[in-house]
């Protein structure tokens, strides 16, 4: 199950969160517990997939 909470910009960059929409058929790399943030670190991501790719671009010019 999968539930989330909207969160500024400026503290999901800062958390390094995935975004709800891109959790679809990840693995988990770490257990995460019940509550707690699932990260980009958490789960192993397909970059071929443009949805992933596209938002890690949007991520990288914002922190620039």
């Amino acid at each position: 199950m999968v539930n989330g909470n909207l969160a500024p910009a400026e503290a999901s960059l800062r958390l390094g969160t995935l975004p709800m929409g891109l959790a679809r058929d990840v693995k988990l790399r770490n257990d995460v517990p019940a509550g707690e943030a699932l990260r980009w670190s958490d789960v192993e991501v397909n970059d071929s997939v443009l949805a992933v790719r596209l938002r890690q671009e949007l991520e990288q010019s914002a922190r620039s």
